[in-house]
């Protein structure tokens, strides 16, 4: 009976401490949110770029060009907003998200978004977060 109650709460304490999952990193992807004027997107190693759209997702290693004239509204990451202007061109280093896997409230433990200006002008915006 003893052996019982003694795997017994092995076996409890065990389940209690990995009922949390471990924090999952994943990368994500730039939403546009308006565009304006002539903006492509894609490699600029491969020289394949294409039009931005609304439904445009722009990926790690994508480079973002806006002619003279144009720009383009884009959320980097939850909390951090962009604006590309005309005669300018951005690359998307890395955007990642790290969340903690169970918890459905405040859920977000890092965000990072790495972006290089290759020429003319990006304005970024960021949201504090609630949490303290």
């Amino acid at each position: 009976m003893r052996r019982t109650v003694i795997a017994v709460s092995i076996l409890l304490c065990s389940l209690l401490t990995n009922s949390c999952s471990k924090a999952i990193t994943r990368a994500t992807a730039a939403t546009v949110f308006s565009v304006k004027g002539e903006v492509t997107f894609g490699s600029a190693e491969r020289n394949d770029f294409q039009p931005v759209t609304l439904k445009s997702r722009i990926h790690d290693g994508d480079s973002v060009r806006a002619a003279n004239g144009a720009s383009v509204d884009l959320g980097l990451i939850p909390g951090a907003f962009a604006q590309l202007s005309g005669d300018s061109e951005l690359k998307v280093e890395e955007l990642r998200i790290t969340k903690d896997g169970n918890e459905t409230a405040d859920d977000m433990r890092e965000r990072r978004a790495r972006i290089r200006v290759i020429r003319g002008k990006l304005i970024v915006l960021f949201i504090p977060s609630d949490r303290n």
